[in-house]
């Protein structure tokens, strides 16, 4: 069983902070579905949330039933970066994460994100003067390292365990791969070796089976899920049936059409602003629409909606479409729907 600190994580499967995705209503319906252990949260600004920034606070909104919930912050001033954490706690988040992989470069120019890979002293002093405002569990998301040149994931991994870590999250690639290449899984294993904290391995888990290997190869305790888990939320309860030798889940058009409209009605109910409710309506809805057929024109709607009424419609014009076929385009109803690497039944 996988703990980090005293937060027990059952199942070991976790999902990965993706920002402009994984917000509390993304996060909530991923819960309902079954199989993920730990939720983390979009990256938030430890700068904003000590400036009280309106939108920077909207990102610590959770529910009851996201929890244990994980708040990832990002930034590179130890004080700022420790008050944050403060607040994180105070508003109940199960662990605090400090973010030391963000590529992006408004985040990097910062000195925040992957910059920290670059920081040694730094992310020790950051560690520390977090431990020592909060009481519960801190975890570290990092890199390989800043380049192919500079690997030094070892040195980090074990200067945060030594600092005050309760967990370290490793992506191994590097700042400069940003999402290109392969992730080395043998650098997990190197670093699951290293370090006497657990050890969540991260990227390039794109099935069921892919989990699988992951944990075989590098013994890692945890295994956090990104991208492949925004465009099939059904991910964790499918490593699940296999883990436990069942027949794999494969969702039907049906559900993938409800977790859409449910996604827009939480939207639509949480957020004061009907404006911010489309957007982020739209963002989710083309993540999700990526392993379906016939979308160009699908994503072209989405984009020149403006509400989430018009949202819903055209959701609901769209499966209508695969569920029964167009007349007048001459279109059948779509057939063989999987997840992908999963052959259709």
């Amino acid at each position: 069983m996988l703990k980090i600190g005293k937060v027990a994580v059952v199942p070991n499967l976790i999902l990965a902070p993706i920002s402009g995705v994984t917000d509390t209503y993304f996060r909530r319906l991923v819960k309902r579905l079954g199989g993920c252990g730990l939720l983390y949260s979009e990256m938030i600004s430890a700068e904003g949330l000590c400036r009280q920034h309106s939108k920077t606070l909207s990102y610590l909104k959770f529910a009851s039933e996201e929890k244990p919930l994980t708040i990832q912050l990002y930034g590179c001033d130890p004080i700022r970066m420790a008050e944050a954490a403060l607040m994180v706690e105070e508003r109940g988040a199960d662990i605090v994460d400090i973010n030391m992989g963000c590529p992006t470069p408004k985040v990097v120019r910062q000195g925040s994100g992957a910059a920290l890979m670059r920081e040694l002293d730094r992310v020790e002093k950051i560690i520390v003067q977090v431990k020592e405002k909060i009481s519960i569990p801190l975890t570290v998301k990092m890199r390989a390292g800043w380049s192919q040149d500079t690997l030094n994931y070892l040195e980090v991994a074990r200067r945060a365990a030594e600092s005050g870590a309760d967990a370290i999250c490793f992506h191994p690639r590097t700042r400069s791969q940003r999402l290109s290449g392969s992730a080395e899984w043998s650098l997990i294993r190197e670093l699951r070796e290293a370090v006497s904290v657990p050890v969540i391995g991260s990227g390039d888990i794109a099935t069921p089976y892919d989990a699988l290997r992951m944990e075989a190869e590098t013994g890692c305790q945890g295994l956090m899920i990104g991208r492949a888990a925004i465009k099939n939320p059904w991910l964790f309860r499918q490593i699940g049936d296999l883990r436990q030798g069942k027949k794999i889940y494969l969702p039907s058009l049906e559900e993938r059409k409800k977790f859409m409209l449910d996604y827009l009605s939480l939207a639509e109910r949480g957020e004061e602003d009907p404006r911010v409710a489309a957007a982020k309506g739209k963002r989710v809805v083309i993540y999700l629409s990526r392993r379906l057929p016939q979308t160009t024109l699908f994503r072209r709607r989405l984009g020149a909606a403006r509400s989430i009424h018009q949202l819903k419609e055209i959701v609901e014009e769209f499966f209508y479409q695969l569920l029964h076929g167009d007349s007048s385009s001459g279109k059948l109803p779509y057939q063989g729907i999987s997840s992908e690497g999963i052959p259709p039944t």
